[in-house]
């Protein structure tokens, strides 16, 4: 088959597998596309904005009510849009989540963490998909208009939200999961490091990222769906040089259903972004999104 095919097909399954983290992120997602006044309404205030923050600065009543009139008109249709996108996006992720993992109508109780048969696994996983999911409201927060600072928080907020509200009460009344204390560890964990990482530009070239070890679907319907599943998934800590990617990746095998083995992975790579940075800065920030997903060679350390 060409190499096309298979890199094709390796992002289907990507898609596939990670659709319930893709979901999660049409949440903010949305914001960006809402808007409470008309295309051409919206339009006009901008050129308006642009107009009157262009005129000197001068003591006149007037001219300080336009410009703060302007200001929190904007800040109220931000706000509402984004109340707005949310709203209508809750249900479609609640009944996501709870088609695939199941629903919260048991009694409270804890997961069995040693001896769940996936070998931390899954707090690997919940440390990818947090962090991911706080850069991503992030990026979105910020190209609706919120400041640096306040972007980053609000991603770190919206992410921990999500990430908390599906171990309690999603998976602690669930029957067959439970409430996992290192999951949410785990979920605080990536979430910090995203935070860390934008804030401090001496860690940005290091990242979580992920690769699969087969690109086939299986019949499975999305990440962390069974053992098969997670084993399938190997979890990155990379450093970048230029468009030479690095790291250290987690994953877990298994002879049987209840005999996982650990596994640890060193590998040598890139992602598409990498690669068409060399060409083109501009188009690899457009793919920006696809470098979570790890291209490598890799020798197995245990």
């Amino acid at each position: 088959m060409p190499v096309a095919w298979y890199i094709g097909m390796g992002f289907l399954a990507m898609a596939k597998h990670i659709s319930i983290f893709m979901l999660l992120l049409s949440l903010a997602a949305g914001s960006s596309a809402a808007r409470i006044l008309s295309p051409a309404e919206y339009v006009n205030n901008l050129q308006t904005t642009a107009y009157v923050w262009a005129v000197p600065e001068t003591k006149s009543d007037n001219q300080l009510k336009i410009r703060t009139a302007i200001s929190n008109q904007s800040d109220r249709n931000r706000y509402a849009a984004l109340i707005g996108a949310h709203a209508a996006g809750a249900y479609p992720v609640y009944k996501e989540l709870t088609d695939l993992w199941g629903v919260p109508s048991g009694k409270f109780h804890m997961k069995d963490e040693i001896h769940d048969y996936l070998r931390f696994n899954d707090e690997v996983s919940h440390l990818f998909i947090s962090y991911k999911l706080s850069q991503g409201f992030e990026s979105v927060y910020g190209k609706i208009g919120f400041s640096d600072n306040r972007a980053r928080m609000l991603g770190a907020i919206e992410a921990a939200f999500i990430m908390t509200a599906v171990e309690y009460p999603l998976d602690a009344y669930n029957p067959d999961q439970g409430f996992g204390a290192t999951d949410l560890v785990a979920d605080y964990t990536g979430i910090a490091f995203a935070y860390w990482k934008s804030k401090d530009s001496r860690l940005s070239n290091f990242d979580l990222k992920v690769s699969m070890k087969a690109i086939s679907g299986g019949g499975r319907v999305g990440l962390g769906y069974d053992n098969e599943d997670y084993d399938n998934y190997v979890y990155w800590m990379t450093y970048k040089y230029k468009f030479a990617v690095a790291g250290f990746g987690y994953s877990t095998r298994r002879d049987s259903p209840t005999n996982p083995e650990s596994q640890g992975f060193i590998g040598i790579g890139t992602t598409i972004p990498d690669l068409v940075g060399i060409v083109s800065e501009k188009a690899a920030s457009f793919l920006k999104p696809l470098e979570l997903y790890f291209f490598n060679f890799h020798i197995r350390a245990f």
